[in-house]
């Protein structure tokens, strides 16, 4: 989910559509991942209350990827297990959500020690950030993994943005400043 313009209802719409997928009638079991990539906004991040807050977030999530304590499927099996202890569960358990917020506290932003642009302008790969969300989410065994982005083009939306890969919805208002972005 993306925006080139700030307060258009970005994050809104985010959970509104997670939220019809949860409620959606289904016999099947859905999962679903939310990423706050939106480390100037974070608008998931402030929607979790005390007991659905994980003990990892967004930002120690691109350290983990950029500076694996072992291995990335160790981090990433770390970080899985993690989410895994403050997973909402709705219709017993064959709905799940779990949220990756930007931060676990917001001082975490302001002091973080690798910069997005460190994994996303890899040269080797362009896309190394969507493959580890996505290494991310097959490890949660998730159906669908939903990113907030920041609005505008950073050097963290441009890579997710120009990802084919990833099916992309952008959210605008009637404003002159939205539609010429």
């Amino acid at each position: 989910f993306h925006s080139c313009k700030g307060g258009v209802g970005r994050t809104t719409a985010l959970m509104t559509y997670a939220s019809a997928v949860l409620n959606a009638p289904t016999t099947e079991t859905t999962k679903i991942l939310l990423v706050d990539a939106d480390l100037e906004a974070p608008g998931i991040s402030l929607w979790l209350d005390a007991t659905s807050m994980p003990t990892v977030s967004f930002v120690k999530f691109l350290e983990a990827m950029h500076y694996p304590p072992d291995t990335t499927d160790d981090a990433l099996s770390y970080f899985a297990g993690e989410l895994r202890k403050t997973s909402i569960n709705y219709d017993g358990s064959k709905k799940e959500l779990f949220v990756l917020p930007s931060a676990v506290k917001l001082s975490e932003i302001m002091d973080m020690p690798v910069l997005p642009s460190h994994i996303a302008k890899n040269p080797k790969n362009p896309w190394l950030l969507t493959d580890h969300i996505h290494a991310l989410g097959k490890s949660l065994g998730v159906d669908m993994v939903f990113i907030d982005l920041r609005a505008g083009l950073s050097e963290l939306s441009s890579p997710i943005l120009f990802d084919t890969r990833v099916e992309h919805f952008f959210v605008t208002t009637v404003a002159h400043q939205s539609v010429l972005g």
